[in-house]
């Protein structure tokens, strides 16, 4: 199946909630959708322990980056979904 959805998680020296956060957007949690078919982007905005892949589930595509300054522009250059829109704040 196609990506349908990307979705991006902007975390700041987040350890025990960025995990939680990233689990509660993936199925089942989500409904009508299947892991093949999201991406998650987790922008880690520059924490003092910086964020690891192995903190989130490996049958998600969960993909980590690690940036000080710009994190929002940055992550929506990330997506790989077709025909997404960004929002101008």
């Amino acid at each position: 199946m196609a990506l349908r959805l990307s979705i991006v998680v902007i975390g700041f020296d987040m350890k025990r909630e960025l995990p939680r956060t990233v689990v509660s957007l993936l199925p089942p949690y989500q409904q009508g959708v299947r892991h093949d078919e999201v991406e998650i982007i987790v922008v880690d905005n520059g924490s003092a322990e910086p964020v690891c892949r192995d903190w989130f589930p490996e049958e998600a595509a969960i993909r980590v980056e690690r940036v000080t300054g710009g994190a929002r522009r940055r992550a929506w250059r990330s997506t790989r979904v077709q025909g997404l829109r960004v929002p101008n704040t």
